[in-house]
This record gives structure tokens, C-alpha cells and sequence, in this order.
């Protein structure tokens, strides 16, 4: 099972997800700006996250555990999104979290997470398409600008933003986003945006950041990169 990169552990107080090599260029010409022809087939997702300081000796063993289980960018990790832009019900900003049937937590004193936005796809979507239709059967209207998360069999969690949205019957929207489907979908696959998330690997640019100087009175900041894998 592919590990998760757990935000709660280690907050990020910045925090960028881009489209990677979404444009490839013909090199400089004599004069005027080079061309730039969109052929890179969508790019692909990187997120560039600066962590909280860690200040005690546990939580610097706990991130350099998961710099050693990152294997040099060799291992895939799930990477979640922190966003508040989702299309969250009229005054939620989070999941609902319910205890079990006796009203008791579990033994590290968390609960259930409900889902409060549910999305499928409608008609079956074909790989590299931009566009496609979904229906909403619990949550707000999607706007656009909005994340989400379809999980396949070959590629499994992959992450798309929305750029344009059209109201096409009630629950009904057709959808253009970016970047291209990395798989083929079938109709009803449910389509995440409630916990949108994406398969990556630690980027090579990562690899000296990662490993934060410790500094007096033993306290230390590293930054991470991820960018989504295939392989």
C-alpha cells in the first residue's frame, strides 16, 4: 500500500501545486519571443511544500524516517491537497466526523469522516480527454478552479483542476480541466473532490532540502518537492 503524506504531522506554512512542462519551446530565434506549441502531452503536477519549524526531537526523527522511506524519490507517495476552494455544502469547511454507534472515538481519540461532497463521472471518459460531464448527488455546484481526484487501476490516485464548468441539467456539468485523463474512466467513477490527492515521488530537487540543518537549540526547517510519477 502507497504511503500518505501526512499533512496533520507536518503542516505546511507554504504550500504550491503547478502544471509542470505544459509548454515545450522551439529554442530562441533571432528575434522576438521563441515559440512556444503546446506538444507535452498536459505536463505533469509538482507541489513545492515548506513545513512548519520542527522544534522537537520527535518530530525531527519522525521527518527524517520519512526522507529514508522516500528512497531518493524512488518510492511513490500519495500527497494530499490542502485546499479550501471545494465545493464544501453552505457552512461546511471541512468532513463531518462522527464516533462509532456507542459514541466512543477511536483509541487515538479520532472519529469517522463522512462524505458531504459526492461527484461520479457520466459516460465513460477516454484517456487524454480535457473534458467530460459529472453529476452531483451530495454538496455545492462546482464553479471552476476546483481540484479533484480520480483513482484508476493503472495509475491510481491522479489529480485534475477545473478550468470551466457549464451547468448542463441540475446536478448535471460538463467540465474542461487540465491535465489531460492519464487513464480511461468508466461511467459512475467517483470523482473525489472532497479529498483530492495525487501519486508522486520525491522530486530530484528535493534531495538536499529534504534534510533540514539542525540548528541551535536543536530545531530545523526543510522544504519537500513532489512530482507526480508513472511509473
Amino acid at each position: 500500500m502507497i504511503e500518505t503524506f501526512q499533512n496533520t504531522l507536518f503542516p505546511s506554512v507554504g504550500l504550491q501545486w503547478a502544471l509542470a512542462g505544459t509548454v515545450v519551446t522551439g529554442g530562441q530565434p533571432i528575434s522576438g519571443p521563441p515559440p512556444a506549441p503546446d506538444i507535452s502531452g498536459g505536463g505533469w503536477w509538482t507541489a513545492q511544500c515548506d513545513i512548519k519549524l520542527l522544534t522537537s526531537t520527535a518530530e525531527i526523527r519522525m521527518w527524517r524516517a520519512l526522507a529514508v522511506r522516500l528512497g531518493s524519490g524512488a518510492v511513490p507517495i500519495v500527497v494530499p491537497v490542502i485546499d479550501v476552494a471545494q465545493p464544501w455544502p453552505a457552512g461546511f469547511t471541512g468532513a463531518a466526523l462522527v464516533p462509532h454507534s456507542d459514541g466512543s472515538p477511536f483509541s487515538d481519540g479520532s472519529l469517522y469522516e463522512t462524505g458531504i461532497i459526492s461527484y461520479a463521472v457520466t459516460g465513460d471518459a477516454s484517456l487524454r480527454a480535457t473534458s467530460m460531464q459529472v453529476t452531483r448527488s451530495m454538496g455545492s455546484a462546482i464553479k471552476g478552479g476546483e481540484f479533484f481526484t480520480l483513482t484508476g487501476p493503472t495509475y491510481g490516485d491522479r489529480l485534475y483542476l477545473i478550468g470551466a464548468v457549464t451547468d448542463v441539467d441540475g446536478d448535471l456539468f460538463s467540465i474542461s480541466f487540465l491535465p489531460p485523463l492519464r487513464e480511461d474512466y468508466a461511467d459512475g467513477t467517483f470523482a473525489d473532490f472532497q479529498k483530492p490527492r495525487c501519486t508522486m515521488k520525491l522530486s530530484a530537487s528535493a534531495l538536499s532540502s529534504i534534510w533540514p540543518k539542525i540548528e541551535r537549540p536543536y530545531r530545523g526547517q526543510p522544504s519537500i518537492t513532489f512530482e507526480e510519477t508513472f511509473s
